[in-house]
């Protein structure tokens, strides 16, 4: 998969649905931007678990965003793969083939 080339559509269908619903959209980015917030957590750790849940519910879009989130914070491959190790630990077969993709996505997409 071109992830840039899935995260430009996605970027592109997503304006679509706020031009729909204009007073839903600032509510999710409000709320996505605090929940990312440091505090006894920082960034990158909830970054992981976002893209280990991501992997979890099997959701692409929300891969292709947090792999990118965590290619800017400086992220390893290490890190991302342990991420995605606990999901497979927890979800078997699933999170096996889900959790490809999210190295995947954070390979191409980390730069």
């Amino acid at each position: 998969m071109d992830w840039h080339a899935y995260m430009k559509n996605i970027a592109e269908t997503s304006r679509g649905l706020e031009t729909a619903s204009p007073e839903v959209a600032p509510l999710y980015r409000a709320l996505s931007t605090k929940a990312k917030e440091a505090g006894a957590l920082d960034v990158k750790t909830k970054e992981l678990i976002a893209l280990a849940v991501a992997t979890a519910i099997r959701c692409e879009p929300c891969i292709g965003f947090h792999a990118r989130a965590l290619g800017q914070l400086g992220a390893t491959e290490n890190e991302v793969a342990e991420a995605v190790g606990m999901v497979i630990s927890m979800q078997g077969g699933p999170g096996y083939m889900y959790g490809g993709k999210a190295i995947e996505a954070f390979k191409q997409l980390k730069n």
